[in-house]
């Protein structure tokens, strides 16, 4: 998934009157010296026919941990010993927060609490 940048605060979602989907546009943050007054965010697409919270919610986990990728953490953590353990709760604990920000970005482009 890749980072995008614009001099304008991105819209929450966009509609593409190309296709029939949003675009949700999340994790937007100001820029600081240099790139002052310029926005990095992340995008994706949803069809219309998933615009709901799960569709949502799932469109968004998946961007940044697709099936293996998320998988691969779990069994990582599932697995670690001792040794290695701290570097892959960590990777967890980081997917988690990931998973709960997509909930709360949903929840927020719903317009739900």
């Amino acid at each position: 998934m890749n980072k995008n940048y614009s001099d304008e605060l991105p819209a929450p979602f966009v509609q593409d009157p190309a296709t029939p989907s949003r675009t949700i546009n999340f994790c937007v943050e100001e820029q600081v010296g240099r790139e002052e007054g310029r926005y990095s965010y992340y995008s994706v697409s949803v069809p219309m026919t998933r615009w709901n919270y799960d569709g949502i919610v799932n469109a968004l986990i998946t961007a940044q941990y697709p099936n293996d990728r998320m998988q691969a953490v779990i069994n990582n953590y599932l697995l670690a010993t001792r040794e290695d353990g701290t570097e892959v709760v960590e990777e967890f604990l980081e997917m988690q927060e990931w998973r709960s920000m997509c909930k709360s970005t949903a929840k927020s482009v719903l317009g739900i609490e």
